[in-house]
């Protein structure tokens, strides 16, 4: 019998947290993939990317938050996760007027440890740069420095 009190006592915290350390990234994109896949059919990509795009914007990443925390004491409007072209990417940051045409990206180490998302963000780069964005990018290791660099990038 698979079910039961017995099944269940053999999903504990450490077992969980063993299994997941072992679930590769591949896997992980596979799933992922296949899920997205399956919600695209059935309900539309304008529903897709609204539910990621709510995902995202309830869980900002470390560096994300330590951006958020220096525009706001700035007193500076932002857009979080705003499309910037007719597909579905989007930005991190997209200031508002006067700063309007500034957009601050933060790539953390998922950005820089996989060679698939350097490809990704060299052509997002490029085409906020050739619709006239001007672009700050913030990588993990200089998230400690964040209010001096925003500081540069709007004088």
């Amino acid at each position: 019998q698979r079910g039961g009190k017995a099944r269940a006592k053999q999903f504990t915290r450490l077992s969980q947290q063993f299994a997941r350390a072992h679930v590769s990234r591949a896997s992980c994109q596979r799933n992922g993939a296949r899920g997205a896949a399956v919600t695209r059919a059935r309900y539309g990509h304008e529903f897709l990317h609204a539910k990621w795009t709510a995902w995202k914007l309830n869980h900002p990443s470390p560096g994300e938050r330590a951006v958020i925390a220096v525009l706001d004491s700035l007193s500076l409007g932002y857009d979080r996760e705003a499309r910037f072209d007719d597909s579905y990417r989007t930005v991190d940051f997209m200031l508002h007027a006067p700063q309007a045409n500034k957009i601050i990206e933060v790539f953390g180490e998922p950005h820089v440890r996989f060679a698939d998302a350097l490809v990704r963000d060299e052509d997002k780069l490029h085409t906020l740069w050739a619709l006239g964005f001007e672009v700050l990018v913030i990588t993990h290791d200089q998230i400690s420095e964040a209010r001096r660099l925003v500081a540069n990038f709007l004088k």
